[in-house]
């Protein structure tokens, strides 16, 4: 048996299930997301339920302080290499590893279970199960009303998603001093290397400062705002922003997501080139191969 933790917000879990359900496919054992509640992750609900995840995965959820200690003293008794189960991301590179557990097939076939911490930020661990990976996160829900509205314009358009994250990036400082905020400078950038090269392009802004998106990023094109789908409705936000035809990103791992979910072969897609304000975070493995990154 596969088991992932999940935890952090919407991206997040989606690139932990992602992990998982690789695994699982490799070594024809089932899947098991384990939600936790506590510490830092305790204010993110368990998320993935809006998509039609494989049949053969099994949810735990809320595991509290202890059950978490607790694997944390078997990560220390076995250690990642000697056939041991407990494997706890070390960095957030992508570690080639991962994928190559050594026994991890024979650990399966005997009932073992291979337990996985961390928050896997890179296509490389999934790219090779893209299209199992699309599947699984079709909404459960199809899109209706104002969303589906939106929708058909999107589709007639050439339209651009254009994702701005500040909320707890701009008002909590740890997460501030961590993550940091893509500026205007930013977005204005992305906004004309996009003009070069698609014709008469519709910007949708979403976001959960539409406010602040209205007076300081309005561009020379037609723009759309997008702020109904809040709570568990933000969902939607990124099922509409992957049907746009182009993507400028914010920091983020759900706009990260809005755009990886994008089928269009010949899709622009620019994210910052600093994806976190603390620069000993090494994010060369997290932004695929063919999108752009600006400062």
């Amino acid at each position: 048996m596969i088991t992932v933790d999940i935890f952090g917000g919407l991206g997040n879990q989606m690139f932990q299930y992602a992990l998982g359900r690789h695994l699982a496919l490799k070594t024809g054992s089932s899947l098991t997301l384990r939600h936790i509640d506590v510490g830092a992750f305790s204010k993110r609900e368990y998320a993935l339920g809006c998509f039609k995840l494989a049949k053969r995965v099994q949810v735990k959820s809320e595991v509290r302080g202890l059950m978490l200690e607790f694997t944390k003293v078997l990560e220390k008794i076995f250690p990642l290499g000697r056939g041991e189960t407990f494997v706890r991301e070390k960095s957030f590179r992508f570690d080639p590893k991962i994928l190559k557990l050594n026994g991890s097939t024979r650990l399966a076939a005997r009932g073992k279970n291979i337990h996985l911490h961390g928050y896997w930020q890179s296509e490389k661990y999934f790219k090779d199960i893209r299209e199992t990976i699309l599947e699984d996160f079709t909404p459960v829900h199809p899109l209706s009303g104002r969303n589906q509205k939106v929708l058909e314009e999107i589709e007639r358009s050439n339209s651009v998603s254009v994702h701005v994250r500040r909320g707890d990036y701009v008002i909590d400082p740890k997460t501030h001093k961590f993550h940091g905020v893509c500026g205007p400078d930013y977005y204005r950038k992305a906004v004309e290397i996009v003009a070069k090269r698609v014709r008469e392009p519709v910007f949708y802004f979403f976001s959960d400062d539409i406010d602040w998106v209205k007076k300081n990023l309005k561009t020379r094109f037609r723009d759309v705002y997008v702020d109904w789908n809040t709570g568990e409705q933000s969902y939607l936000d990124m099922q509409l922003m992957s049907r746009c035809k182009h993507h400028i990103l914010a920091n983020s791992s759900f706009s990260w997501w809005g755009a990886w979910l994008n089928r269009n072969p010949d899709k622009i897609v620019i994210a910052p080139e600093r994806w976190f304000q603390d620069q000993a975070v090494d994010t060369r493995d997290l932004i695929p191969e063919g999108w752009l990154r600006v400062k």
